[in-house]
């Protein structure tokens, strides 16, 4: 107590925790210690209370007779047969604590060694074996011996499966193929691949024996016969028989070679001439030795039997395709009497019309869109109307507002509505010296706006009426039918747009899928709004029935004439 004479200040002596400032006693010791001076380990804790050290015991709660441990060592008290510090092991021999420490059962073929694991009791096995005592054949494995087990490896391609059999550790094979891991064409096949062998199909005349080989097919022939499959003779041999080919007798004459059935002198096949050198009536392709190939024009669809003598491709009636004209041309049917598709574009689906050739079935049926029908979708389906090739589903759905689902297009014809002449927009800029430091104009800073009648002295608006018109966040011209002149200070920094004259409004539905076509003509300007601000603006807006409909270009166009059709896909 500082405040008694004579007495001092001594320190905690708690390592860094405090004390009691009359007792000394210390209040928060450090590191699991506790007592007056944390001299000793908190229990159920072990270790150097000196050092501000001490550790759990954490006894295993099956091996340990307590929770308690020796307090320098932390040596927990342990059953019978079970060892180390926390008692959470078995004896050597023993092992599964959960199961209280049972012998090993280590088999002695599958386990490398007699001794298993002192915490889970598993023996250590063999490559390929398996079980907690090492006593069979892990999945996939086979023949359990003190080597261990060996991998099935069966053949991903000849095999059922994976699986083989425990012992002899075959494979169960696909049909035709053979071998222990299926791996083999059974004899007679060959070309082991995904589903089987591919069969040889050697020729019973030609071939030694069905056999062949089982990387490329070829049969084992007899003497002077050839062919993947022994089917023919040789060159220089003929006769194809059970003993094979006879050699052909000597054959000078130019351009001839030895007839394979007969052993003559003879032309080859399709030729003619003194040296066999020309092709014969409607053949092609002539080759020395192997002579020349028949055209086999179809009869229908070429014009003649003759084809070309390079090619070999036949001249085709209108309608007809292919090298021998033998199939129906695109945009026909009916083979071999072909007629044309004559599909509807408006009705037909343009994935089908490639090249802008509509094709149909071997029935002459076009591919209609959605809402075409009949034949050659030339056609509304009930409850649509308006066959257009610009309607992506062919015909537009009738909209009757539920008083019937049926209706059909009207009988009308039309006409072009035109303004009664052009308008001119003049902009006069006042006192803009440079367009670095020009701000966007707002509506007032609109100076004035004059409307006029071409030869006529002009009028100056006032008030309200010399402000651009703000409508739907657009900035719309004054009138409908008279020049503009515009006075700004500012540049303007977003479009300004016209208004249609009068007898350009009202009801539209008789507009449905025509064109608004207009043309805008600029001069003496070189300052162009930058396309991110013009194209986050319509081109065009219309607004009625409380609906506001906004056209907007897939992409701007530099061009000054601008059409947009009156369809419901484009606004």
């Amino acid at each position: 107590d500082p405040l008694t004479p004579g007495s001092s200040c001594q320190p905690c002596d708690c390592g860094d925790g405090p004390c009691d400032q009359l007792t000394g006693q210390c209040v928060s010791c450090q590191g699991n210690t506790e007592g007056w001076r944390c001299e000793k380990c908190k229990p159920l804790h072990y270790g150097d209370p000196a050092s501000y050290d001490c550790k759990p015991c954490e006894c295993s709660d099956i091996g340990s007779v307590s929770a308690e441990c020796h307090p320098q060592t932390g040596q927990c008290e342990c059953k019978e047969r079970f060892d180390g510090r926390s008692c959470n092991s078995c004896y050597p021999g023993l092992g599964n604590v959960t199961a209280g420490c049972v012998p090993c059962k280590c088999d002695s073929v599958g386990s490398i060694s007699a001794l298993c694991d002192p915490l889970s009791g598993y023996c250590p096995c063999h490559p390929g074996v398996g079980g907690a005592d090492c006593s069979f054949c892990l999945p996939r494995h086979y023949r359990f011996s003190m080597a261990g087990c060996s991998d099935c490896g069966c053949n991903q391609l000849g095999s059922l499966s994976q699986e083989c059999d425990i012992d002899t550790g075959q494979c169960e094979c696909l049909d035709n193929i053979v071998g222990r891991a299926c791996d083999q064409c059974q004899v007679g096949w060959w070309g082991l691949q995904e589903g089987g062998c591919l069969p040889c199909n050697c020729d019973d005349i030609g071939s030694v024996n069905s056999s062949c080989d089982a990387s490329n097919g070829q049969c084992y022939c007899k003497p002077g016969v050839g062919g993947l499959k022994c089917n023919q003779c040789l060159p220089l041999f003929y006769g194809l028989s059970i003993y094979g080919c006879a050699e052909c007798d000597i054959c000078n004459k130019p351009g001839h070679i030895c007839d394979p059935d007969t052993g003559r002198c003879v032309c080859p096949p399709y030729t003619q001439g003194p040296e066999c050198q020309y092709c014969l009536p409607n053949c092609w392709g002539h080759q020395a030795v192997r002579g020349c190939k028949p055209c086999n024009c179809e009869p229908h669809g070429s014009i003649g039997l003759q084809c070309n003598e390079v090619s070999g491709h036949c001249k085709c009636h209108e309608g007809y395709a292919g090298a021998q004209c033998n199939s129906c041309a695109r945009g026909y049917y009916g083979f071999p009497q072909c007629r044309p598709c004559d599909c509807n574009r408006a009705g037909t689906n343009p994935q089908h019309c490639p090249g802008g050739v509509c094709v149909c079935d071997d029935n002459g049926q076009c591919p209609c869109k959605s809402n075409a029908a009949g034949r050659k979708c030339g056609e509304c389906k009930a409850g649509t109307f308006g066959l257009m090739e610009e309607q992506p589903d062919g015909c537009v759905q009738c909209f009757c507002f539920n008083r019937t689902t049926q209706c059909r297009e009207a009988e009308s014809t039309w006409t072009q509505v035109r303004t009664p002449r052009p308008r001119a927009l003049s902009i006069i800029y006042d006192n803009i010296t440079g367009t670095e430091n020009a701000f966007p104009v707002n509506t007032q800073e609109v100076c004035y706006i004059n409307l006029a009648v071409p030869g006529s002295r002009g009028m100056s608006l006032n008030g309200d009426e010399s402000r651009l018109n703000i409508t739907n966040n657009l900035r719309i011209i004054p009138g409908d039918a008279w020049d503009v002149e515009i006075g700004v200070s500012y540049l303007f920094d977003s479009p300004v747009y016209w208004q249609l004259p009068s007898n350009f409004l009202d009801d539209k539905i008789l507009s449905y899928g025509g064109y608004l076509r207009f043309t805008v003509e600029t001069e003496g300007g070189n300052t162009r709004l930058p396309s991110a601000v013009l194209s986050s603006y319509p081109l065009i807006q219309m607004e009625g029935n409380h609906l506001i409909l906004e056209h907007y270009p897939m992409q701007l166009s530099t061009s000054p004439t601008h059409s947009v059709r009156f369809y419901e896909h484009f606004w």
